[in-house]
């Protein structure tokens, strides 16, 4: 008799982490959701890097019981918060004036994948890019378009 409530008190205290990890990836994933149907050029990209950051990843996250972190669920939704952040940055980045239509080809020929950018193309469409993978190459370009810039504006338009 004794076994059997020793297994369903074990039960019981491995279930509880588990439950916290589920309930912190539903409230994760609905944050997500909410962000993700903004279009590109309202999204606050610092205040969702900070709320990323500081609530989740170094607070939330780190709050749970040693065993989560052993989970494919809590590795899982972890991964899918630091390549937000890495995302939002080369969103970031791209959206800064001197960008033109013809970047974002360049870009999209790069990640090999085809979308169309208008002022209402949702966060969500821009994720498809996967960013996180070409943070690096986002950033080069991103600087080199700058230089560019500064560059033609120093020479003047007759030079351009």
């Amino acid at each position: 008799m004794q076994t059997i409530y020793h297994s369903v008190k074990l039960c019981r205290k491995e279930m509880r982490p588990l439950k916290q990890l589920w309930d912190l990836i539903y409230l994760i994933r609905s944050r997500i959701d909410e962000w993700t149907k903004t279009p590109w050029k309202q999204v606050n990209i610092e205040l969702i890097d900070q709320e990323l950051r500081q609530t989740y990843l170094n607070k939330e996250l780190r709050l749970l019981s040693k065993e989560c972190n052993q989970w494919n669920a809590y590795y899982e939704i972890e991964k899918d918060v630091k390549n937000l952040i890495a995302s939002l940055r080369s969103i970031g980045e791209f959206r800064n004036n001197v960008v033109r239509p013809r970047h974002w080809e360049e870009l999209m020929k790069e990640t090999g994948v085809q979308i169309h950018i208008t002022d209402q193309t949702s966060l969500q469409d821009l994720l498809v890019l996967n960013l996180h993978k070409y943070e690096e190459e986002v950033l080069f370009f991103a600087n080199l378009l700058i230089d560019n810039y500064i560059l033609r504006k120093s020479l003047g338009k007759k030079y351009c």
